[in-house]
C-alpha cells in the first residue's frame, strides 16, 4: 500500500505535469520565424562576424563557417549540475513506490545544435535566422533482485523554441555588432 508521502508526491508530480502540458502551446510557422530570426541594423559582415564571436563566446565548436553563404553550424554540451542528477535520482525512488524492479534514468547532459544563415538585407542590416535543436544524452540504469545493468539514452532532437534562449542570443550578437562599429570608428 502507499504510504501518504509516496501518494502525496505522486499526486504532486501528476499536477504539475498536467499542468505543465497544458500551458505548452504549438507555435505557428510565422512564430516560429518570428521567435528565430532578427534583422540587425550593420552590414552583413559585420553580423555575420559578431554571431560567429558570439557563438564561440558560448562555447559552441564551429564544425562549418562560410561568409559567402551566410552559413554557420556548431555543436556545444551542456553538463547538468550535480544537484539536477540527485533531484532525478529522489524523482525515480520516490515513483517507483517500493517494486522490485528499479528503472532511473539519469541525465547527464544536452547537446545543443545550431545552424545559423546571415542574408544581406541591404548595404546596412542583415537578416540572421538560427534554428537549434536540443538532444538529451544520460545514463540508464536498470537494477532487479539479481542483475544490474546500464545504458547510453539518446533523446531527441528537439527543435527548440524557447523565448529567453533567442532573445538571449539576439541581445548578445546586438551587443557584440555594436562593439565592433565601435572600434571601426
Amino acid at each position: 500500500m502507499l504510504s501518504l508521502t509516496k501518494l502525496t508526491t505522486l499526486l504532486s508530480c501528476s499536477l504539475i505535469m498536467v499542468v505543465g502540458c497544458a500551458t505548452t502551446q504549438k507555435l505557428t510557422p510565422m512564430e516560429q520565424r518570428q521567435l528565430t530570426t532578427r534583422v540587425i541594423d550593420a552590414p552583413y559582415e559585420n553580423v555575420f562576424r559578431a554571431t560567429l564571436a558570439v557563438l564561440q563566446g558560448e562555447g559552441y565548436n564551429i564544425k562549418n563557417r562560410n561568409m559567402e553563404t551566410g552559413r554557420i553550424i556548431g555543436d556545444v554540451e551542456k553538463k547538468q549540475s550535480p544537484g539536477l542528477k540527485v533531484g532525478a535520482t529522489v524523482a525515480d525512488i520516490l515513483t517507483n513506490f517500493g517494486a522490485d524492479k528499479t528503472e532511473t534514468t539519469i541525465v547527464d547532459g544536452w547537446d545543443y545544435h545550431v545552424n545559423c544563415l546571415i542574408t544581406a538585407v541591404s548595404d546596412s542590416s542583415a537578416e540572421v535566422h538560427v534554428t537549434m535543436e536540443k538532444v538529451t544524452h544520460g545514463t540508464k540504469t536498470t537494477t532487479t533482485n539479481d542483475d544490474s545493468y546500464q545504458v547510453e539514452v539518446k533523446q531527441g532532437p528537439e527543435i527548440v523554441y524557447d523565448e529567453k534562449v533567442f532573445r538571449n542570443l539576439f541581445d548578445k550578437i546586438k551587443v557584440e555588432v555594436m562593439r565592433r562599429q565601435t572600434m571601426q570608428q
